[in-house]
Parts: C-alpha cells; sequence; structure tokens
C-alpha cells in the first residue's frame, strides 16, 4: 500500500463547504478534487467525499475511492487532521 506523503487543502469556506484536499501518495500519484463538508448534524466531525461525476441515467459515480475501509479511515484521518490545523471547522 502507498503511504500518504502529501496533504493539502485548498478553497475558501463557505456555508457547509471546508475546503478541497489534495493527496499525494508515496510521491507518485495525486488525488484531487476531494470535497470537505460540514456535517449536517452538529457534534460530528466534517466529511470528506470523493469526487463524483453524474451518470447519463442520473446517478452519481466516484471518479475514485479507496477499496479497503481501512486505507478510506486513514485517509479521512489525514485530511480531517490537515483541515484541523487549518482550522476549517
Amino acid at each position: 500500500m502507498l503511504a500518504i506523503t502529501e496533504v493539502k487543502i485548498s478553497g475558501t469556506p463557505n456555508g457547509k463547504f471546508l475546503g478541497y484536499a489534495r493527496v499525494v501518495l508515496g510521491n507518485a500519484i495525486v488525488l484531487k478534487n476531494m470535497k470537505i463538508i460540514r456535517h449536517r448534524e452538529a457534534g460530528h466531525p466534517p466529511m470528506v467525499m470523493m469526487p463524483s461525476v453524474k451518470l447519463a441515467n442520473g446517478s452519481d459515480e466516484e471518479v475514485y475511492h479507496p477499496i479497503h475501509s481501512g486505507f478510506r479511515e486513514l485517509l479521512v484521518a489525514a485530511v480531517l487532521a490537515e483541515a484541523s490545523r487549518r482550522e476549517l471547522r
């Protein structure tokens, strides 16, 4: 498994939108445009949404996503830790 070698947050918080995450894996591949949004229920941490596209049938499909739940948890934790450092709450 590739290690997370860099996390950057960009964008200006606006309403429930808190920013975009850019994550580099193993200094080899970049994952961009993950959206960080405020959870609709108070007291919950922000959510990290994978980029998606709208299909012809009207449904949404993620452009990319972690295959294993353990890596998803690692990815989300890294993004939220960087967002916390930038005080995007």
